[in-house]
């Protein structure tokens, strides 16, 4: 053999022997990309997890801050033993109901949804988008929640306008009132119809 065949020989077994260190670099760094994306993907669950618990605690501390501001609002004067036992037998029974409410996210997107057409027909649209939003955040693709907040703000600038929130009221109700509550519609629309 000669010099050149040899060394052709060696310079082949050097080009295979580094292409098989670098294939199974590639598969350990293919094997370590599989590992991370599971570990993205878990970590990913956590995050929408902890989401869904601050919607349902932000829910939850709204509600039991209107139950506490009607409370004080109504304790009378007189008696402040008998004021309380009357106000716990009157709460204990709300508060039965906004549990209900509360366990079923498509219930509390519902009356989120119901304060926001209020807002809407108050003319209070910051407070309509804020309860869109959370409609939307309480149970995802609930009705048109997500399509009305979009609306409402790509025109935040603009929601004080009396010309802007007829033009949104009139886009709600020819493009986004699917499945909204019926009397709060017919009432938006009379406020067109003006």
């Amino acid at each position: 053999m000669s010099k050149n065949n040899i060394l052709i020989s060696v310079l082949l077994l050097l080009m295979l022997t580094s292409g098989i260190f670098l294939w199974m670099g590639f598969k350990d760094l293919n094997d370590q990309r599989k590992e991370l994306n599971n570990e993205k993907d878990d970590l990913d669950q956590v995050r929408k997890d902890l989401k869904s618990k601050l919607i349902e605690t932000d829910s939850l501390l709204n509600i039991q801050k209107t139950i506490t501001d009607k409370i004080v609002k109504e304790i009378p004067q007189g008696n402040p033993a008998d004021s309380l036992h009357k106000l716990i037998f009157k709460y204990k029974k709300n508060a039965e109901s906004v549990n209900k409410i509360v366990d079923d996210p498509e219930k509390l997107a519902l009356q989120f949804e119901k304060d926001g057409f209020n807002a809407l027909i108050n003319n209070q649209f910051t407070i309509a988008l804020d309860k869109f939003m959370k409609a939307e955040k309480a149970s995802p693709s609930f009705h048109m929640a997500y399509e009305i907040s979009r609306l409402l703000k790509s025109e935040k600038a603009n929601l004080e306008n009396p010309a802007i929130q007829r033009k949104i009221k009139k886009q709600i109700i020819d493009k986004y009132s699917w499945r909204a509550p019926v009397d709060l519609l017919k009432k938006l629309r009379a406020q067109i119809k003006e």
